[in-house]
């Protein structure tokens, strides 16, 4: 079990505008908790079952008045209550190449359009948006980066609906690998991602579909190279129309090599 707290003071975030605000609502303020608990389970000796899941509380403040007059805005604080979930297993057959199999969903929850489209009324309700506080591990090369339109790295959008891969999110992971060398290992992954609430009504919750390819080799004991080749295709939901000035669903590459030499 575990418990981890943010005090974010510069949060930043903003949502879409509403009835009488001029401007979308801007929170500064994130204050999260995060209650987890994890656990494994080899029930036969070629098997590996693994779980895991967390609840998060805490509050966003809008403490400024900066969405329209003082008369019809006023600051605002809601409370915070999302899931994230992470369950899977994977099976290593006892013959030659030790090949495996495994499969993997992954949930981190939503915030529904209701609760951040221009012209909805019930804007004051639980935001139920995860929040990707911290990174444990990645289950992608590409998809897992991107952060949707409000993000200041490479991997932002030109979509305003768009939102982070560490929140609002269905992953499906089907992998495996086997070993057609004793020093060659040879990693195959294919990745799903589904948005858990569609960020604009009649839009696919498609984000896209990635397939991660994995070489490595141990050269000698102490020397291995590795080789790593990421496709990632927008999904569905970037056909559909788009606020945006300019956007692409084009494929992105990635392609890593590394040499680990250890003394």
């Amino acid at each position: 079990g575990y418990w981890f707290y943010k005090d974010d003071q510069a949060y930043n975030l903003t949502l879409h505008q509403g009835p009488g605000e001029t401007q979308g609502r801007n929170f500064e303020i994130n204050q999260v908790h995060t209650f987890g608990l994890r656990g494994s389970a080899d029930p036969v000796n070629q098997l590996k079952l693994d779980a895991e899941v967390a609840f998060q509380t805490g509050e966003i403040a809008d403490t400024d008045d900066d969405g329209g007059s003082y008369l019809t805005f006023t600051r605002q604080t809601r409370d915070r209550s999302a899931w994230a979930a992470d369950v899977s297993g994977e099976y290593t057959f006892d013959t030659v190449y030790l090949p495996s199999l495994g499969l993997e969903w992954v949930f981190f929850q939503g915030e529904e359009v209701a609760g951040n489209s221009s012209g909805n009324t019930n804007r004051n309700g639980k935001f139920n948006a995860w929040d990707g506080m911290y990174r444990g591990r990645f289950y992608s090369a590409i998809q897992d980066f991107l952060g949707g339109y409000q993000a200041s790295n490479l991997y932002g959008t030109n979509d305003p609906d768009d939102t982070a891969a560490s929140t609002n999110r269905n992953l499906i992971k089907v992998f495996g690998s086997a070993k057609p060398l004793d020093a060659l290992n040879v990693e195959l992954a294919w990745v799903r991602a589904l948005f858990d609430e569609k960020p604009i009504a009649g839009r696919s919750k498609h984000a896209g579909d990635e397939i991660d390819v994995q070489l490595t080799y141990s050269y000698t004991e102490d020397v291995k190279l590795g080789l790593l080749g990421a496709w990632f295709l927008p999904g569905r939901y970037y056909d559909g129309q788009t606020t945006a000035a300019n956007r692409s669903n084009d494929t992105a590459t990635a392609v890593a090599a590394t040499v680990s030499v250890m003394f």
